[in-house]
């Protein structure tokens, strides 16, 4: 294993289950996205205070294959709106019992 840059540090944050994405915010946030429906949201590390990890959402979600929830985006007017955009598998009565989504 090769050594880490100088300032930079590996510590485990939170565990994650199957991740699909991971997206900086930028408020300096990270969001971390599941494949069965989780999505995470990690705020940064202030001085001696350990990354605060969040489950923002859960989504039902079609998982298998290469299903669930599989993207993530910040509005381009963040600051202001403060919208985001999931990309996800959800279940519904359509042939083959899911469809794809974007909230």
């Amino acid at each position: 294993m090769e050594a880490l840059p100088d300032g930079f540090a590996d510590e485990l944050v939170t565990i994650v289950s199957r991740p699909t994405a991971v997206e900086a915010l930028p408020d300096g946030r990270t969001i971390v996205l599941e494949q069965g429906g989780a999505i995470k949201r990690i705020d940064a590390r202030r001085r001696g205070i350990a990354p605060v990890v969040t489950t923002m959402a859960t989504l039902q979600v079609c998982s298998n294959s290469e299903r669930g929830v599989l993207g993530f985006t910040h509005d381009p007017d963040f600051f202001t709106s403060g919208f985001v955009y999931v990309y996800y598998t959800m279940p519904s009565t359509l042939p083959g019992g899911c469809h794809n989504r974007v909230s």
